[in-house]
């Protein structure tokens, strides 16, 4: 069984359709059965069409060019205006997703929300996660820890997939007792963890995420 795990990248990329088309000719040349995919996204704006799965759901668009199975669970807001989630595609008939909060934060519009999906294939359990970075109310440690103890409950094989997004604590350093900077080999974003309320935060953040693209590591 040929299995592709991969971040879409919600809608971030540009010549976007063109790359998506590129992910397609690369799960036809190499037969890839099953996909398990992070920050497949959706403009808010658009209406449902199946289920959870809005017009233009980047998974779909897969899914629907290799005539597969989907599954797809949203998360949480992302940049204001879609909603990002977890998707598996599939030769095979998917069974049985379940979804779960591991996170602290279950607030639907905050970035720190994490979910993990789980399916069914062919008798195998499959769990597709997008973990988060450390923040004041959140440990990576502890999404690990929530995931791990759900996968404990199986006894068939199973498979973990996703963006774990490995987390190097010398990448955080504290610069004063109100301001926490974290710096990711992408960019940075700041907040004064006392003063701003989480819209303000988020908003700095995706600014910075957007704006600020360069490899930077504290020391």
């Amino acid at each position: 069984m040929k299995i592709l795990s991969l971040n879409l990248h919600c809608f971030q990329e540009e010549n976007r359709i063109e790359k998506l088309n590129k992910i397609i000719s690369f799960i036809k040349e190499n037969d890839i059965e099953i996909c398990i995919f992070q920050e497949a996204a959706q403009e808010i704006k658009e209406p449902l069409i199946i289920d959870k799965i809005r017009q233009g759901n980047n998974a779909q668009y897969i899914a629907l060019a290799l005539n597969y199975n989907i599954c797809f669970h949203p998360i949480k807001v992302g940049f204001f205006v879609l909603e990002e989630g977890l998707a598996f595609i599939s030769k095979y008939p998917i069974n049985n997703p379940k979804y779960k909060t591991i996170s602290n934060t279950k607030d639907f519009k905050t970035w720190c929300k994490r979910d993990y999906l789980s399916v069914e294939i062919n008798n195998i359990i499959f769990y597709n996660v997008h973990l988060g970075w450390d923040s004041p109310n959140e440990n990576s440690f502890d999404q690990i820890n929530n995931l791990l103890e759900e996968t404990l409950k199986h006894n068939n094989l199973l498979f973990i997939c996703g963006d774990f997004n490995p987390h190097n604590r010398r990448l955080r350093r504290r610069t004063s007792k109100k301001t926490v900077l974290y710096v990711s080999w992408y960019g940075a974003w700041w907040h004064e963890v006392y003063r701003f309320p989480a819209n303000v935060i988020n908003l700095f953040w995706q600014i910075l995420r957007v704006c600020i693209k360069f490899d930077c590591c504290l020391r």
